[in-house]
């Protein structure tokens, strides 16, 4: 009798077994698949075919080792322990090991995942002092098994410069590096051109000459070295085109006001303290008031600016900084900036721009004085006896010397119980309502919203702020003014303005909006209830949102950014214009079609239209906007070069601007497609796959991009036996090609010896018929022939017969004759 404790999962229907896969974790997906080699065949088919998610590892290499698997709202994590009693114990998404050799066990379960799952490796945290003597030999692991990282950050309290250099030059970097190595004065640092952005955060051994050779979009030092004098050089070379012409974000630590004089002695423009604008830094928008621009020869202006930390650092070096920080922060003014105090992180918080800026307090003395610096972010940590009391000083300092409101106060009672009372006494000492703010300040504040209450305020101060706001001397992006008058004497009083016509209150949009029954203030509930609200929204109906106003799309990117919805994927299609999302449990389309097929086409609840007179520029235009306010990733691109044909350079250039890189890419066309297909492949990156349909001219030369792992080419008859040989990728397809029997009984023999295509790990060409498999198997060296019950179990379709055969280094690789329809045959390859 079978133990009725056991269920027969793998014994279902394969619809049923789908549903079952769909409900595990990544963790459980692995854990499913070691179970059995019949079920590691299940999970990876059923990964592949039908789950349809996006997972990418994050490689944790530190005194512990973790697996950070991606791509839902959440992250989970495989941790190695050398706590025995921790094996197997699970924390929500973490999963536990025990094991004795956690370096190899680490290496093991990346390479299982990466070959079963295809899960690629998109960051990496790395501390070289955490396994110093097998610092190479983990480096030289990274060059065998894992594709070019788009992140990752180098650590580490020892003199690195051996490691780092081996890094670098071993491994592809995609874009991003973080180092914070210490490093000896003298080491050159070269970075290779695919990173675009650098960052170094004991940056003692940068020099001006190596600072000019950094051909990187974003470059931010801290702990330089640099001089005032280098400094003014760097931006003049910048202004004459000597160096850096592709720096679109340059941060650097000065250590006070006066550095300006010396750095800034070069023509420059200085910006009216009240202008405004939005920059971006790196793709995130925020917004800067005031500052100095520059120029250069090709008509380029850059700005400088400061940001709140470098003002509140100059204010506590002496009374005359203190002076020029107050007066800076009047004239800039960076008096937009406001304050949150958080007493359960013990952290002293500045918003006003896009960027959040965290004074964080510690009793860690090993954190002292370390910096992180992301798009969002900037944090600085710093070591006290006794943070609470060490966080109420500098609050105090500063709120006393920049006026800078207090937006939110975080207490967690349960934290510092004993200091409960001691907090509140302060907060009431020290953060006070909003009688404290004058007519001065309130014209100063550059916010689209603004609430006060118990305010200090005249009737005839609010007048003037009116008249003000009317003549364009203040607050000039000012959207919402609310402030609490004492009767309705006051507001005669405030309202004695010229040309002003009273209006029906029912048709002010806001009010009506209030008023009415049918209708609901969504943007006024709290903030819990606005996500509950916004959490049942799909894609499509969110970015609809975003669109309505500038809150609605605050609103919605904040969201986004919480929830997170960034388990979305974007496709985009040239072909049929369209912009496809795609989650884990959801497939939205939105559809751009011309004016005149509006009749011939129905509307679901997945696909939706917008018609147009040029749906190309306007799907472009929708992609764009979802892709700046939400930053979900492009995982696919779809052009078919004959359909715009006129477009698809201008199409490429789009892409190469908006998208940069795509994970697969499908070209197809029934035009002779060269110059196009070359110029994409040269504009694009795509990081896994590319899909070749379209045609091309018998002489054509193929040139992969270096981090494609995936080719699949229908109309193949332009592919050689050297460019075959000469394809660094994983998998190879081949359809319709020219390639001889006898070609490819070579290409056999020379991956036997190592001589081409070592990483080769799946194979597929189609072949002639039975008799082209005895001529290309022919002579092959130690060729073993499989049995027939072996060669069925290789996959769905018919199996004729196969062989195993070996490398010169001992990896082994099953070919296959596969034969579909008794018409189709096919020569295949495992690895």
């Amino acid at each position: 009798m079978k133990d009725p404790t056991k269920f027969p999962l793998l014994h279902l229907p394969l619809l049923a077994i789908k549903e079952v896969l769909n409900t595990l974790s990544p963790l459980d997906l692995v854990n499913f698949s070691l179970a059995s080699l019949k079920s590691k065949k299940i999970a990876k088919y059923f990964f592949k075919q039908h789950l349809n998610l996006q997972y990418r590892l994050w490689l944790g290499i530190e005194e512990e080792l973790r697996v950070g698997i991606i791509g839902t709202e959440n992250i989970y994590y495989f941790k190695l322990t050398s706590d025995k009693t921790k094996d197997g114990h699970r924390e929500e998404r973490k999963l536990f090991k025990y094991s004795e050799d956690p370096l190899s066990d680490f290496k093991r379960y990346v390479e299982y995942a990466i070959d079963t799952f295809c899960w690629p490796v998109s960051s990496l945290y790395f501390n070289l002092g955490a396994f110093i003597a097998q610092n190479k030999s983990i480096i030289d692991w990274f060059k065998l098994h894992v594709e070019p990282f788009s992140y990752f950050s180098l650590h580490s309290d020892i003199i690195s410069d051996e490691y780092v250099s081996y890094f670098l030059n071993n491994i592809e970097v995609d874009s991003n590096l973080v180092l914070n190595t210490k490093m000896s004065d003298n080491f050159q640092l070269i970075l290779p051109r695919s990173i675009e952005k650098i960052e170094i955060d004991k940056s003692n051994f940068v020099t001006l000459d190596q600072l000019s050779n950094f051909d990187c979009e974003y470059i931010r030092l801290c702990n330089t070295k640099i001089s005032n004098q280098e400094l003014n050089q760097f931006f003049k070379n910048w202004m004459t085109l000597k160096s850096n012409i592709n720096l679109q974000t340059f941060s650097i630590h000065i250590e006070n006001m006066e550095s300006l004089d010396t750095i800034l002695n070069l023509p420059h423009e200085r910006v009216d303290p009240g202008t405004v604008r939005t920059f971006r830094r790196w793709i995130h928008p925020f917004l800067v008031t005031g500052g100095f621009d520059i120029k250069r020869d090709d008509g380029k202006i850059a700005t400088f600016f400061l940001e709140p930390y470098m003002e509140i650092n100059i204010s506590r070096t002496s009374l005359k900084f203190k002076n020029i920080a107050i007066g800076c922060s009047k004239q800039y003014p960076i008096s937009q900036y406001f304050v949150n105090l958080d007493f359960e992180e013990l952290s002293f918080v500045i918003k006003g721009t896009q960027t959040y800026f965290f004074y964080d307090f510690t009793s860690n003395e090993n954190q002292e004085g370390l910096l992180e610096n992301d798009d969002d972010e900037v944090k600085y940590v710093k070591y006290s006896e006794d943070p609470i009391t060490e966080l109420m000083n500098y609050a105090r300092y500063v709120m006393k010397v920049f006026s800078w409101p207090v937006r939110s106060v975080f207490v967690a009672f349960e934290k510092f119980e004993e200091r409960n009372k001691e907090i509140t006494d302060w907060l009431k000492m020290h953060v006070k309502k909003s009688d404290f703010i004058t007519f001065d300040q309130l014209t100063n504040f550059n916010f689209e919203n603004i609430t006060l209450r118990n305010t200090r305020l005249t009737n005839q101060e609010l007048n003037q702020f009116i008249k003000n706001w009317m003549t364009s001397e203040s607050n000039v992006n000012l959207r919402r003014f609310e402030i609490y008058i004492q009767n309705r004497h006051s507001w005669d009083i405030i309202t004695d303005l010229p040309s002003a016509e009273e209006i029906n209150v029912s048709m002010v949009p806001e009010l009506k909006k209030m008023n009415a029954s049918k209708g609901f203030p969504l943007l006024r509930l709290p903030n819990v209830a606005l996500h509950e609200v916004l959490s049942t929204m799909n894609p499509l109906e969110l970015i609809f949102l975003s669109k309505t106003s500038l809150r609605a799309k605050k609103a919605a990117k904040f969201f986004s950014k919480q929830k997170p919805i960034s388990q979305y994927l974007v496709d985009l299609n040239f072909e049929n214009p369209s912009f496809q999302i795609k989650g884990t449990l959801i497939k939205l389309q939105y559809n751009f079609r011309l004016n005149e097929d509006r009749d011939e086409l129905l509307e679901n609840e997945d696909d939706h239209y917008y018609y147009s007179e040029d749906p190309i520029t306007d799907l472009m235009n929708y992609a764009g906007y979802v892709m700046e306010v939400f930053s979900w990733p492009v995982r696919s691109v779809f052009v078919a070069f004959d359909k715009f044909e006129e477009r698809n350079k201008s199409i490429t250039d789009w892409l190469k601007i908006y998208v940069k890189s795509t994970k697969v890419c499908h070209l197809t066309g029934e035009i002779i497609s060269d110059e196009y297909a070359s110029y994409f492949l040269r504009n694009i990156q795509i990081t896994w796959c590319l899909h070749l349909c379209s045609e091309m001219s018998y002489n054509y030369r193929l040139n992969l991009p270096q981090y494609i792992q995936y080719i699949d080419i229908h109309e193949s008859d332009f592919i050689t036996f050297d460019q075959l040989t000469s394809f660094d990728v994983k998998y190879i397809t081949l359809r319709n090609t020219r390639i001889t029997n006898q070609e490819l009984n070579q290409f056999l023999k020379n991956w036997m010896t190592s001589k081409c295509n070592i990483n080769l790990h799946n194979f597929h060409i189609h072949i002639q018929n039975r008799h082209s498999w005895d001529i290309i198997i022919a002579d092959l060296p130690n060729a073993e022939k499989l049995n027939q019950a072996m060669v069925q179990a290789l996959g769905y379709t018919r199996k004729m017969e196969g062989f195993d055969i070996k490398r010169n280094d001992g990896t082994a690789a099953t070919i296959y004759l596969e034969v579909q329809n008794d018409e189709d045959w096919n020569l295949s390859m495992l690895v």
